[in-house]
C-alpha cells in the first residue's frame, strides 16, 4: 500500500494515542479511507501503519506510555499538541483513552478555541475503574467528556457508566472484526483451550490456569496454550509447574494476527476472565471463529454470551464447561452469525460517521 497522498480533498482528522496499538492500527487502517489522516502517536508507530502515513503527516513522541493516565510528561506535549493541530488545519480529533490522550485532546481543544470536533473514544478501564480511583481522576473524565462532539463506546454497560459520569450523547459499537475469518468447524480440536489476554492483574491469568487445572483433572487430554505477555509471566509459569500442569501450559508470548488466526482456527474453547473490562476485541474474534467462550461474570459480557446457550459465564464451578461439547457444532455457527451481524467493525464505524454527516 502508498503513502496517504499529501492533499486528498478530505476533511483532515488526526488520530490520537498509544501509535503502536493494534487497537489504533484497526482505527487507521478504516479512518484513512474517509478522511486525510494524521498521526499523533506518544509512544511509537506501528510497523503495519509506518509505510502508509508520509513522514509529515504522523508525530511520535516516544514517551513511556501508561494508558491508565497519570502521566505528567505526556501532560507536558499539550501546547505542542495543540499547536501541532493548528498547524495541520485540523478539522476532526479522534482521541483514544479518556483519562490520558482524550485529557490531551480535550486540552487542546480548550486552547485552540474549539477549533475541531472531538471523537472521544473509550476503552475500558478508562471508564470502569480510573474515575473510580478518585476525585481528580473523575474530574479529568468529566472534562473530557466535557468537550467532546461525540463520544464511542464498546458495551452498553460501558455506555451507561460514561453517561453517570457526564451525562452526553455516546455511541456504542464494538473494536470488532474488520471481515469474517475463513473457518471451518471440522478444524476444532475438542481438547484445545486458547487465552491471549494480557500476562497482567486485571486480566487474572491465574484463575485461567486455576480454572484449566480444575478441567484437566476431568480430562488430562486437554492443552491450555496463553498468548500474549506482561509482568506476571514468570510468576504464572511459575503457578502452571506448581500446579503440576506445565507439559499441558505452553506459554507463546506475543503473537501476530496470523499465528492468532491459527490459534483461534483450531481451538475449540477460548477463556478470558479479567475482573473488569467491556467489550473486549479478542472475544468478538474468538467468536468469529466459533470458539466457545468462558467469560467472568461481568456485565460487558452478557451482552455477547447467554450462559450454556452459546458459552460459558463463570461462577466458581468448573463442571458444566465439558458438557458443552455435543453443542460444539451449533455454538460455531451461532456465534459465526452474531459476529457477521453486530460486530464487523468496518460497518460499524462507517454507520457511525454517516450518523454525524463526518462523512
Amino acid at each position: 500500500m502508498k503513502p496517504t497522498p499529501i492533499n486528498t480533498g478530505l476533511q483532515k482528522l488526526a488520530l490520537m494515542g498509544d501509535g503502536e496499538s493494534v487497537h489504533i492500527v484497526k482505527w487507521a487502517l478504516e479512518l484513512r479511507k474517509y478522511f486525510d489522516l494524521h498521526i499523533i502517536s506518544f509512544r511509537g508507530l506501528h510497523s503495519e501503519l509506518e509505510t502508509l502515513f508520509a513522514p509529515e503527516k504522523v508525530r511520535c513522541y516516544h514517551l513511556t506510555f501508561d494508558s491508565d493516565g497519570g502521566n505528567i510528561q505526556v501532560l507536558k506535549k499539550t501546547f505542542e499538541i495543540a499547536r501541532l493541530i493548528k498547524k495541520w488545519k485540523i478539522e476532526v480529533v479522534n482521541a483514544h483513552y479518556l483519562t490520558s490522550a482524550g485529557l490531551v485532546a480535550a486540552l487542546a481543544k480548550q486552547w485552540n478555541f474549539n477549533s475541531f470536533k472531538l471523537i472521544q473514544s473509550t476503552w475500558g478501564s478508562d471508564v470502569l475503574v480510573s474515575p473510580k480511583r478518585n476525585w481528580a481522576y473523575r474530574m479529568v473524565s468529566i472534562f473530557a467528556l466535557w468537550k467532546a462532539n461525540f463520544v464511542t463506546s464498546d458495551s452498553e454497560f460501558m455506555s451507561q457508566v460514561i453517561m453517570e459520569i457526564y451525562r452526553c450523547p455516546v455511541d456504542t459499537f464494538p473494536f470488532g472484526l474488520n471481515q469474517m475469518p475463513k473457518c471451518q468447524f471440522d478444524q476444532k480440536d475438542p481438547n484445545l483451550f486458547f487465552s491471549n489476554r494480557g500476562l497482567n492483574a486485571i486480566y487474572r491469568i491465574d484463575k485461567v490456569i486455576d480454572l484449566f487445572n480444575e478441567l484437566h483433572i476431568l480430562n488430562p487430554d486437554i492443552k491450555l496454550i496463553i498468548a500474549n505477555n506482561g509482568n506476571l509471566k514468570e510468576q504464572l509459569i511459575e503457578k502452571a509447574k506448581n500446579l503440576g500442569i506445565s507439559d499441558s501450559v505452553d506459554f507463546v508470548g506475543f503473537l501476530d494476527s496470523n499465528q492468532q488466526a491459527e490459534l483461534y482456527s483450531k481451538a475449540q474453547f477460548y477463556l478470558s476472565l479479567p475482573e473488569s473490562d467491556s467489550t473486549a476485541v479478542s472475544l468478538l474474534e474468538a467468536m468469529g471463529y466459533g470458539c466457545i467462550p468462558i467469560l467472568s461474570d461481568i456485565p460487558a459480557n452478557h451482552e455477547w454470551v447467554k450462559d450454556q446457550e452459546n458459552g460459558i459465564i463463570f461462577k466458581g464451578s468448573a463442571s458444566k464447561i465439558l458438557e458443552m461439547l455435543p453443542q460444539a457444532k451449533d455454538i460455531f455457527n451461532f456465534n459465526r452469525n452474531l459476529i457477521q451481524k453486530k460486530a464487523i467493525f468496518s460497518d460499524q464505524l462507517k454507520q457511525f460517521l454517516a450518523k454525524h454527516k463526518l462523512i
